[in-house]
């Protein structure tokens, strides 16, 4: 599987208007040469820079398995589940200044069933029902960092 984006360069930089700091939209996200079996789609965007912990920023799940993408204008057709700010959806990079560099990683998850369960729930419950269930999963990396957007 192969997970690209049209918003920011792998390893490159997210720019400012998919950033907590700027208007917060969701980046556009495409996937590819996912097994045939298939029935879901589920995405965890983290933050594995954030001292003493993963910091989670997007939950999504049960997307449906003929969906390849999803685009900025984030056409619902699907769960999200709660991130480490308390809030159900997105929530861009927004490290506190002086911070340095942080990679997100935009990982996505194909399954072979539909998650039993409501939107919000968090990245931890999520990856319990997910277990035994990946059939395939890739990520793609982008990167905040404060000098970037001053």
């Amino acid at each position: 599987m192969k997970v690209t984006s049209t918003t920011f360069e792998p390893e490159g930089h997210i720019p400012l208007e998919f950033t907590g700091k700027g208007l917060n939209r969701s980046p556009q996200l495409s996937w590819s040469d996912a097994p045939e079996e298939t029935k879901s789609f589920a995405i965890i965007m983290d933050d594995p820079d954030v001292p003493n912990r993963v910091f989670v920023h997007w939950v999504v799940f049960n997307i449906p398995a003929d969906q390849r993408q999803i685009d900025e204008t984030l056409q619902v057709t699907f769960s999200q589940g709660v991130n480490s700010f308390g809030h159900v959806g997105y929530s861009g990079p927004c490290p506190p200044e002086n911070a340095g560099p942080h990679r997100y990683f935009f990982t996505v998850y194909a399954l072979d069933t539909l998650i039993d369960a409501e939107s919000g729930i968090d990245a931890n419950t999520l990856e319990n029902a997910m277990e035994g269930h990946i059939l395939a999963q890739a990520s793609v990396i982008g990167l905040y960092e404060e000098t970037e957007h001053r």
